[in-house]
């Protein structure tokens, strides 16, 4: 089994810490060891750090006069350095914790994590974010349950806040088309079209009114319902017998009076037919008697010369 500080030959990828930077605001620093900082219990300045915080509740650090420009959210970076282990198995490294309070306000307390820094000589950072506000400020640091690292300094700053991009705002949702649509079939009277096709256009026109007032319809919802009432307006079929006077003989001036005229003049043709036809046989005899009028004369004539 590869131990774990060998992590990289395992193919891992061992972190130690990471260490914030601050770019784009203003950082203060405070030494533990200023006087202007409060030790109390057994807390006490060793070098340049101050050890023995903790383990009890009157065995604190306090710093005194942190500034802030103005009321709001500021990070606290720690630095620090704890190297215990457990039953002095240097392998058995543990963490160390303290309690930190802003302003002597309980309801701030954050309990703090700080990890082995493999080394009282190595110097680590935490950082934690608190509100502060504008003016001195105090922070408190103790641990009533076990000991606090030994600890170097405090980095205040304000928080810096992550800004991304405005959104864009959402396309505008064009609902003319389907309004027009709608108007359209409301036009359509149910007793010129067949049920079944009256029935689909009901259905796909109540959906359309639905999207036309929904208040965050989105541009293909919008279109989805315009497309389907689009087609039940085109599937719509005439209802049968409908009031076009096609073919209807129960009508005033329809077939049936055509077929009277048809037959009047048929009579009427006939009527003249039979007039043409004794108009001629009217003027045979009246040559007929003409004739027979000239050879009684010419008759009468020779028998008046005999």
């Amino acid at each position: 089994m590869v131990p774990s500080d060998n992590a990289v030959l395992a193919g891992g990828v061992k972190i130690d810490y990471v260490q914030p930077v601050a770019t784009d605001s203003k950082v203060d620093s405070y030494e533990v060891e200023s006087s202007d900082n409060t030790l109390l219990g057994t807390a006490k300045v060793d070098g340049s750090a101050v050890s023995w915080v903790g383990a009890g509740e009157g065995n604190t650090l306090q710093f005194n006069k942190v500034n802030a420009s103005e009321d709001g959210d500021y990070t606290l970076a720690f630095a620090y350095a704890q190297n215990e282990v457990a039953d002095n198995n240097n392998f058995q490294t543990k963490s160390r914790w303290a309690d930190v309070t802003v302003n002597g306000d309980s309801a701030s307390t954050q309990h703090v994590v700080f990890t082995n820094t493999r080394s009282w000589k190595n110097y680590w950072t935490t950082s934690i974010r608190v509100t502060l506000k504008k003016g001195e400020n105090t922070v408190l640091l103790g641990n009533a349950n076990g000991y606090a690292p030994n600890f170097d300094s405090m980095a205040v700053a304000r928080t810096a806040v992550q800004t991304s991009p405005e959104p864009l705002p959402e396309p505008s949702v064009d609902k003319s088309a389907l309004q027009t649509l709608i108007s359209k079939a409301k036009g359509v009277a149910e007793k010129d079209c067949t049920k079944e096709s009256y029935a689909v256009l009901s259905a796909a026109l109540q959906s359309a009114e639905t999207v036309d007032v929904k208040a965050d319809a989105s541009q293909d919802e919008v279109d989805t319902a315009a497309a389907a009432l689009q087609k039940a307006l085109d599937g719509l079929k005439k209802a049968e017998g409908g009031n076009d006077g096609a073919g209807d003989n129960t009508k005033p001036g329809a077939d049936n009076q055509g077929n009277t005229g048809g037959s009047d003049n048929g009579t009427n043709g006939a009527s003249k037919d039979a007039i043409g036809n004794t108009g001629a046989a009217v003027g045979v005899i009246a040559i007929a008697a003409i004739v027979l009028a000239a050879a009684g004369a010419l008759i009468m004539y020779r028998r008046r010369r005999a």
